[in-house]
């Protein structure tokens, strides 16, 4: 099979993603130690309200909040804990009130 290329020579300005910040505190969400492009966290959600929503009808808003003001501003606001399911990460267990993992007595499984 034969083919024929041609050569275009374009030029325009693209945005390329280089790090997402947090919407509360300003810091980024890309952790040190992870390769480029992973970001930990709420990244770039969208809500959007209803009918008759407080946010207004059909207004999305996009926002992306690190894990540090998660666990430290957002969740204590809840006056019902997120639930939390590891079980896929860490093998399974239950966490306290404040979102932090029981630990357990091997012989009974109680909480120590």
């Amino acid at each position: 099979m034969t083919t024929k290329t041609n050569t275009i020579t374009d030029n325009r300005k693209i945005d390329v993603v280089t790090d997402v910040l947090c919407n509360v505190c300003g810091e980024s969400l890309h952790p040190e130690c992870a390769p480029p492009g992973n970001y930990e966290g709420l990244v770039d959600k969208t809500i959007c309200g209803g009918y008759g929503s407080r946010l207004g009808d059909g207004i999305a808003y996009n926002f992306s909040i690190c894990e540090k003001c998660l666990e430290e501003k957002i969740f204590p606001m809840f006056k019902d804990p997120p639930k939390i399911d590891h079980s896929d990460w860490l093998g399974g267990g239950v966490i306290d009130e404040h979102g932090k993992p029981l630990e357990y007595e091997e012989e009974d499984n109680t909480p120590v």
